[in-house]
């Protein structure tokens, strides 16, 4: 198996990022797609890119009658899913390796599509037993992938999943959309589901001869995408997702950065305080940051760092970046630590007023609703010579595709499912503006 470490590093983010950025062109219905099968409520399309064919499964009217309240919560964070398979499996297994970020996992996934779908895809897309749209390995082999979920994105209302496999290069994207009023209510669950994958270069789509399988391979797949939004236990694990985290917000410090504790001798930057003695935590320094902007982030790792714990905290939920006076933690690490770190911070409040004078000291709360920065900040910015999957552009990224997100079952359609067959804050909350 590959490391977590080494796993991550062979998933370029540049990569990653080029993905999500074809999500927008992915729901858009233009007249550049080109239309190889339509159902009622089902296509196949593709799109000519410079790397290759850009396809795109597009299922629309897909009712979800326990749909969150909120649709962009309709899609569970990878670590979610990684670390409670056991409340709703899906055909597929995930298996958590390591957590980058919230909603950006590592995990060991195990793909178990069906043989049928393996063989309409070897048929209609032109791939050989190791490559393709769809898994064709054995049930038995585990991937290494790089799973990203993004709320709120390409639009308001959206989630977008994408998978990334270390090993093989798989890569996919899914998009899901509330269809019809009540977007923002729950008054309608239903919703279009778009799921997109590159065929690789060289491979050549099917002729006229292929128009008999098109319609079964929409079946299936508009299956799989109703069998996998409606699975048992998805309600429960989409309560745990909205609970996973908290966003921890900083204020009131608008007179110099918030104070450390100190542990060495006296020097002239040392604040000394008479409350702190019996406690241990009488010295006080200014915090200094990584960076040339204060970020709550860092501060939050090397206070818990000086009380002798470790705090992993993180500037991004969701794939959008957090302003820089709040964070991110675990809410089992901080239900653990928030005891340890409340009373030593009330110490600081008094550092910071006799270090400033006056009455005003930074403040914390862990009841905040997280809020974005409207751009990405320098430090999280691509270099200059990013790639990008402009269709016009002769440098685009090489894409190549061996799996999809939907898991399709061994079995054909399920009498009992709740999907027809289409006819010939917590933390996971943001504030969303």
């Amino acid at each position: 198996r590959v490391s977590a470490v080494s796993g991550a590093d062979m998933v370029d983010p540049e990569r990653i990022e080029s993905w999500f950025n074809l999500a927008d062109l992915c729901m858009r219905d233009a007249p550049e797609w080109k239309l190889n099968a339509a159902q009622a409520e089902a296509s196949l399309s593709h799109l000519s890119m410079s790397w290759g064919i850009l396809m795109k499964f597009d299922m629309r009217n897909i009712w979800i009658p326990e749909a969150p309240e909120d649709p962009a919560d309709l899609l569970t964070r990878p670590e979610v899913r990684g670390r409670n398979y056991h409340i709703a499996p899906s055909a597929s297994k995930v298996t958590l390796l390591e957590v980058l970020a919230p909603g950006d996992a590592l995990v060991e996934h195990q793909p178990l599509s069906a043989w049928l779908v393996r063989l309409l895809a070897k048929v209609l897309f032109g791939n050989s037993d190791s490559e393709g749209p769809f898994p064709s390995t054995p049930r038995s082999h585990w991937n290494i992938a790089r799973h990203q979920l993004r709320r709120d994105y390409p639009l308001p209302g959206d989630c977008t999943y994408g998978e990334f496999h270390a090993e093989t290069n798989q890569e996919c994207i899914l998009v899901c959309r509330k269809e019809g009023a009540g977007l923002s209510t729950g008054a309608c669950n239903r919703f279009r589901v778009v799921i997109a994958f590159p065929v690789p270069i060289g491979s050549n789509l099917p002729g006229a001869w292929a128009a008999p399988f098109y319609p079964m391979m929409l079946d299936l797949v508009r299956q799989a995408a109703c069998d996998f939004l409606n699975r048992p236990g998805l309600p429960a694990l989409t309560k745990i997702d909205m609970q996973a985290y908290v966003v921890l917000s900083l204020r009131n410090y608008n007179r110099g950065a918030p104070l450390v504790p100190h542990k060495g001798g006296a020097g002239k930057d040392v604040i000394t305080i008479s409350s702190g003695q019996e406690s241990g935590f009488s010295s006080w320094t200014r915090f200094r940051s990584q960076s040339q902007q204060f970020r709550f982030a860092q501060y939050m790792q090397v206070f818990m760092e000086k009380l002798g714990h470790s705090l992993k905290t993180y500037e991004t939920l969701d794939g959008r970046v957090l302003v820089p006076y709040q964070c991110v933690v675990s809410r089992q690490e901080w239900e653990k630590l928030r005891n340890v770190f409340a009373p030593v911070f009330g110490k600081q409040k008094a550092a910071y007023r006799r270090a400033n004078g006056g009455a005003s000291a930074p403040n914390w709360t862990d009841t905040l609703r997280p809020h974005f920065l409207s751009k990405q900040p320098q430090w999280l910015q691509p270099p200059p010579d990013a790639v990008t999957t402009n269709a016009d552009e002769s440098n685009a990224v090489n894409l190549v595709v061996r799996n999809t997100f939907l898991e399709l079952q061994e079995a054909g359609l399920p009498a009992s499912s709740t999907c027809r067959r289409s006819k010939s804050i917590d933390a996971g909350r943001s504030s969303r503006k």
